[in-house]
């Protein structure tokens, strides 16, 4: 279960006059929201303001909005990720959380002792871990490279090694940004096909897309965030009605 109640994210960002465009532009990117400036060249970052959010179990619930609306802050409230400011969460259960899926990665060392740090951002139970290695080195398919160090490996071949690991751990609450998608088309069905079984295991489920369909195919409600705050929430075809209109 998860349960917000007028939560506030606000994150200030001390700014000299060199460093002012570089770090509002940092601040934007990695919490959108809306920007306010203080006293002594101080600038905050208002990501979420006042969202009141409850997720039963057995729901999936999607959020719609445009870029820096708030929706992957909210994630990533959800997931313990980021403080608030004010307000109250609780979650119960285990989060599984897709946002950087690079975290712990070695270029310099094989797939397969990656795969070993890797891990340990989702588990931390080290038999575990030994015990799901092998599915994951079937799953990504890099045959003797597995033993390669990274940094020999291509874009695509980094991505699969990454969705595979990140996929191989499932949860009792999922939050993700978009769906996961690396390689051919025959790599990205076993993605999917992993993920949807992840998800109809999982007892609540929290995405953000840009896609009302991908929306409509995994959740029961939706809400469309937009500049920190819900602005309406309910059926997915609902709420992209209102907000489709709004962009319009």
């Amino acid at each position: 279960m998860i349960r917000l109640q007028d939560v506030h994210v606000s994150i200030p960002v001390f700014l000299n006059e060199y460093s002012r465009a570089i770090r509002t532009s940092l601040g934007e990117r990695m919490f959108g929201g809306r920007l306010s400036a203080g006293r002594g060249g101080k600038v905050c970052v208002h990501a979420l303001r006042g969202i009141s959010l409850e997720v039963r179990a057995g729901e999936r619930v999607g959020l719609l909005g445009r870029n820096g609306a708030g929706k992957t802050t909210l994630l990533r409230v959800i997931a313990g990720i980021v403080p608030v400011s004010n307000g109250m969460v609780e979650v119960d259960g285990d989060v599984r959380s897709f946002f950087n899926l690079g975290a712990g990665l070695d270029p310099t060392r094989s797939g397969l002792g990656n795969i070993q740090s890797m891990s340990m951002f989702y588990v931390r139970d080290r038999k575990r871990i030994d015990e799901t290695t092998p599915a994951i080195v079937e799953f990504a398919e890099l045959g003797d490279f597995i033993h390669m160090p990274v940094y020999t490996y291509s874009a695509g071949m980094q991505a699969r090694l990454m969705v595979a690991v990140a996929t191989a751990y499932g949860g009792d609450i999922m939050v993700f940004d978009e769906m996961l998608g690396a390689g051919d088309a025959s790599f990205i069905g076993k993605v999917e096909k992993r993920l949807g079984a992840m998800l109809c295991a999982a007892r609540c489920v929290v995405v953000a897309s840009h896609s009302a369909a991908l929306l409509k195919s995994l959740c029961d409600r939706a809400l469309w965030i937009d500049d920190g705050r819900v602005r309406a929430e309910g059926t997915v075809d609902n709420v992209n009605a209102e907000y489709e209109r709004a962009m319009r």
